[in-house]
């Protein structure tokens, strides 16, 4: 499940609403190759003083990396950070991101049958500038399925150029969590009572399905 809430929700209703669901879904998901929409809907379309909430589930073909009785994939297969969109060493304008926005995706993948979690990467916690950005992200087994909770929290609307390196810095931090792998192997899962993951950080993560969210500011190099 995709959870946009404040400025975010304003402008994911309105597209919503000029389309539906399923329509939304299918242009977000349109330049991550191998993924493929089998059914989309949402809640608190009209409560305007509500998180917005989108589920979309989603199958990926090819997707995991073999070898011998191991699979490695990376947990988060929908709105990862791929590259650092702030490429330059230096910036001599501020670094505007119009308003503030939180993004919270809870992801669940079906473990293939025969297989369970040999490894899996740690909770990650990462701040920017005092919290004026954090990343989150804390991924669990769960009776057949990885669930993983990410968000990413912009309080920051301007980042002065003092401060963009540090701004920079999170950024590749948010890569390298990113890319993590997650590892099975082939065996009988241990006789334990499944149990779900605390949300990353406290209380603040949401959801279910597999899903993507919204982009993060601009990233417009000077």
């Amino acid at each position: 499940r995709l959870r946009a809430e404040g400025d975010d929700a304003i402008w994911m209703r309105r597209r919503v609403d000029e389309a539906s669901p399923e329509a939304f879904m299918r242009d977000y998901l349109s330049d991550m190759p191998g993924v493929v929409l089998d059914s989309a809907r949402v809640e608190s379309l009209t409560d305007l003083g509500a998180p917005l909430d989108l589920y979309a589930y989603v199958h990926v073909s090819d997707y995991a990396q073999t070898a011998g009785d191991l699979y490695f994939f990376n947990p988060v297969p929908l709105d990862r950070y791929l590259e650092n969109p702030f490429t330059s060493p230096e910036r001599l304008f501020p670094v505007d991101f119009n308003y503030p926005r939180t993004h919270r995706l809870t992801g669940i993948v079906q473990l293939p049958e025969g297989f369970v979690v040999d490894e899996i990467p740690d909770p990650v916690r990462l701040t920017f500038a005092r919290d004026a950005g954090t990343y989150q992200c804390q991924l669990g087994e769960q009776a057949g399925q990885l669930v993983g909770r990410r968000s990413v929290n912009l309080r920051a609307v301007s980042v002065e150029p003092r401060v963009y390196p540090e701004l920079r810095a999170y950024y590749d931090r948010m890569v390298s969590a990113d890319d993590q792998m997650v590892v099975l192997k082939r065996g009988a899962p241990a006789a334990e009572a499944p149990a779900e993951p605390d949300p990353p950080g406290a209380a603040n993560d949401e959801g279910s399905g597999n899903e993507g969210s919204g982009n993060e500011g601009s990233g417009d190099e000077d």
